[in-house]
């Protein structure tokens, strides 16, 4: 069985504890964890297949059922809390919390993957290091290359997550430069964090807006009427422009600056549900 402190996901390994202990203790079955829990044991197979979470209420009683220790009880429920987390703070905060009840010994890649979608400087550090030559010296030269104020210590830290996930590594002469590496956001864990990235990068659009002479930005926008049932249609042209844009930026012949392009696409009404408000409002 996977241990405890290395899963991404509670629920795999549940299923997997619930076996072990049944082994141990042969009426310790899945039914008898529902019946403790009061819930349906088709709600508890719905859990364990990942399609549903644990009420945060449960945890103690799980944990009393597997006979977890206290430090494992607690690793437990902030792994929960992680993984059913609503919105970017609350996914945040439990993944700190994961982090230090790891130790710094126990930290392993799904750390580091989950720090780097946390901020937009990592990814801006990666390309930036590109362009210039910097060998790990001169932290302060290489924070103040950035428009939004970074220090030293964001610098040098940002950098050291880059090569502990393979994403820098040092040529001959000793220079950091970019590897061919990716870092993947697949695991469905990670997806709070990434969503903290986004906000971030678009935070960071209208903050740097004022700052940036306008020879320098385009910024427009559009407000135009569009069709539920054809929304696809113009996703794939987004997805298209970025594919155009990717490869533009990669036959330039020389570069020396970094940039952050933000395509956004949202709606913000809906003449159906307009309608139906309007519908119900009617005495």
């Amino acid at each position: 069985m996977e241990e405890l402190q290395q899963a991404t996901d509670y629920r795999p390994w549940l299923d997997a504890a619930l076996k072990d202990i049944r082994r141990r203790h042969p009426s310790r079955t899945k039914k008898a964890l529902a019946q403790v829990l009061e819930i349906d044991p088709a709600h508890l197979s719905h859990i364990l297949a990942g399609q549903k979470h644990l009420a945060l209420r449960h945890l103690p009683q799980v944990a009393k059922f597997l006979e977890l220790s206290p430090p494992q009880a607690r690793y437990f429920n902030t792994l929960v809390r992680l993984n059913s987390a609503q919105d970017s703070p609350t996914s945040h905060q439990a993944f700190l919390e994961l982090r230090q009840m790891r130790g710094d010994l126990q930290r392993n890649l799904s750390d580091d993957t989950h720090e780097y979608f946390t901020s937009w400087l990592h990814p801006a550090m990666r390309t930036l290091l590109s362009l210039v030559e910097f060998r790990g010296l001169g932290w302060t030269r290489l924070a103040g290359l950035f428009r939004k104020g970074v220090t030293p210590d964001q610098a040098r830290l940002s950098v050291e997550l880059l090569l502990r996930l393979g994403l820098l590594e040092r040529d001959p002469r000793g220079i950091l430069r970019p590897t061919g590496g990716t870092v993947s956001s697949g695991e469905k864990w990670l997806g709070q964090a990434v969503m903290e990235f986004q906000r971030q990068t678009i935070a960071l659009s209208g903050e740097l807006l004022e700052a940036t002479p306008k020879s320098e930005r385009d910024v427009s926008t559009l407000t135009l009427p569009a069709s539920r049932e054809r929304m696809d249609e113009l996703k794939d042209k987004i997805r298209q422009f970025r594919q155009e844009v990717i490869s533009w930026a990669r036959d330039l012949p020389e570069e020396d600056i970094v940039v952050q392009l933000n395509i956004q696409l949202f709606p913000v009404a809906d003449a159906r549900r307009t309608e139906r408000s309007t519908t119900e409002k009617s005495p």
